[in-house]
């Protein structure tokens, strides 16, 4: 297996499967999805793209998903459901699983990813507007899902949508949206009022003085809120793919968000895979843990969807390139070393998956490698 599209599926069919998530998200990507340039952008390697474009669908769910316990809420009681600035659908293939589809109504400025969502998904679907004034929304909504549009709205349209969406909840809606913190890129230079917006994104299809790249620290979002009579407003840092912060507001006080605490997501990744004359092989690598998922029960590496190796913890590492990840998270190394006389020459996938304390299987990172027996080979992560 050469091809590299064929890697690319085969990395992602394995993630899919190592998440249990195989036959229930609707696969494959619009060529409009500006998300998978984003990817490019960032200088993924392409055969991880597809993988990381459905894992951080996921992990936007799941950080969701703790949201709605956190506050008491299941998913029966959401009858109607938000999701603004839809895109293609990265989030929306992960949301169906978890709510008729029915009960949901998904939006975006980009009119041919609305068409697509409903179309792929058979969600409800209509088109946003820049002004929002402008844009028409049908009813009022239990929860509504805002995933990283703030993080690219100058200070007056962040002020304008969030007063918009506010009200557009139920008595006892939720509007949960996410913002990035002022640190998450140090040499982006920052205005000391607090609230810094540079007209420039990955995006190629949206005006940049309308949509570009902000950064907002926590008390000017309370500032900005309160101005518009928003008084019940809580939020974590850095919770949703560990760069954004993720902010709840609400018509009336929440108690229960009280205890609301970072989803038990892990993130990790492999740094080496090596194989000797012998056959012998070393799989390895790190994993970040946050408090929620401390201790790792166990890590194991799981080769073409099938045969399953335990790993080896090897303590934490600090002081290098995965602190900046997690500040104060602990972090460790692992490593699965044995005979690889059992593999058949030739391409496979190796899927690297923990168990949290709480009995989560969480799929953290997915390679391709080679193996020829009586061969040396060495990948290291650059």
């Amino acid at each position: 297996m050469t091809d590299p599209n064929a890697i690319r599926q085969a990395v992602a069919d394995a993630y899919l499967q190592a998440q249990g998530l195989a036959g229930q998200i609707v696969p494959g990507v619009h060529s409009s999805d500006e998300m998978m340039g984003t990817l490019e952008d960032y200088r993924v390697d392409a055969s991880l793209q597809l993988f990381e474009y459905y894992r951080s669908g996921f992990e936007a769910l799941a950080v969701l998903e703790n949201v709605l316990e956190s506050a008491g809420r299941s998913w029966e009681s959401v009858e109607s459901f938000l999701e603004f600035a839809c895109g293609f659908g990265r989030f929306t293939r992960h949301l169906v699983r978890k709510l008729p589809a029915d009960r949901v109504w998904s939006s975006d400025i980009l009119k041919d990813g609305v068409a697509f969502v409903r179309e792929t998904h058979r969600v409800h679907g209509f088109d946003s507007s820049t002004e929002p004034g402008d844009c028409e929304l049908p009813r009022a909504f239990d929860v509504i899902w805002v995933g990283s549009l703030f993080s690219h709205l100058p200070r007056a349209r962040f002020s304008e949508w969030l007063k918009r969406l506010f009200d557009a909840l139920t008595p006892n809606g939720l509007l949960v949206f996410t913002t990035h913190g002022p640190d998450v890129v140090a040499d982006v230079p920052k205005d000391s009022a607090g609230f810094t917006f540079v007209p420039q994104s990955e995006s190629l299809s949206l005006e940049k003085s309308e949509y570009g790249a902000t950064f907002v620290e926590p008390r000017v979002v309370h500032e900005l809120a309160a101005a518009l009579g928003i008084e019940h407003l809580q939020h974590l840092e850095r919770e949703i793919w560990w760069i954004q912060d993720v902010w709840v507001a609400s018509r009336g006080a929440i108690p229960e968000l009280k205890g609301w605490r970072a989803v038990p997501l892990i993130k990790g990744t492999f740094d080496h895979i090596r194989f000797d004359l012998a056959g012998n092989g070393w799989l390895g690598g790190w994993a970040v843990v946050p408090e929620s998922a401390s201790p790792i029960r166990g890590i194991e590496v799981v080769v073409d969807g099938a045969a399953s190796f335990p790993a080896e913890l090897s303590g934490a590492r600090q002081g290098d390139e995965v602190e900046k990840i997690r500040p104060g998270a602990s972090h460790v190394g692992w490593v699965v070393h044995g005979s690889a006389a059992a593999l058949p020459p030739g391409q496979h996938v190796a899927a690297a998956i923990a168990t949290t304390v709480s009995g989560n299987r969480i799929c953290f990172d997915v390679r391709p490698f080679e193996f020829t027996p009586g061969e040396a080979w060495e990948w290291q992560a650059s």
